[in-house]
């Protein structure tokens, strides 16, 4: 019978799985001790950046910083130009109906008709009625 100090009954280690595999692509991704994807370390993105550097050369990469400062300003501008009242909105404000239909309403209210007449004669038909 062999000791406890025998090489033949040392305990072994039971090794933490160090990797998961996602259920819809079945790649494998190293996780650390808790569970957590790992974070890219400085080598990694060391590698990362030379390879960059190597792939697009020192011409490239000043005009692929200036197309992505123009496509960010451009993107920028469009989120502040985008900020006043859309035809839809105003459609809403008016119950649902568009600017033609409101008016076509608006005339036949007033007793107007609006069979041939184009809609800036309607628009001055209704003003001068209200103005009555």
């Amino acid at each position: 019978m062999m000791g406890p100090n025998s090489r033949s009954c040392r305990p072994y280690r039971v090794v933490e799985e160090t990797s998961r595999i996602t259920v819809s692509t079945g790649i494998r991704f190293q996780v650390g001790a808790s569970g957590r994807l790992m974070a890219p370390g400085t080598v990694e993105i060391a590698i990362v950046v030379g390879l960059f550097f190597i792939l697009f050369g020192p011409t490239q990469l000043p005009k692929l910083a200036r197309s992505l400062g123009q496509a960010k300003t451009e993107f920028n501008r469009g989120l502040t130009e985008g900020g006043g009242e859309s035809a839809t909105e105003a459609d809403m404000d008016r119950g649902g109906r568009t600017e033609s239909v409101a008016l076509t309403e608006d005339a036949a209210s007033k007793g107007i008709n609006v069979e041939g007449k184009t809609v800036d004669e309607v628009k001055e038909e209704v003003k001068s009625s209200e103005e009555e």
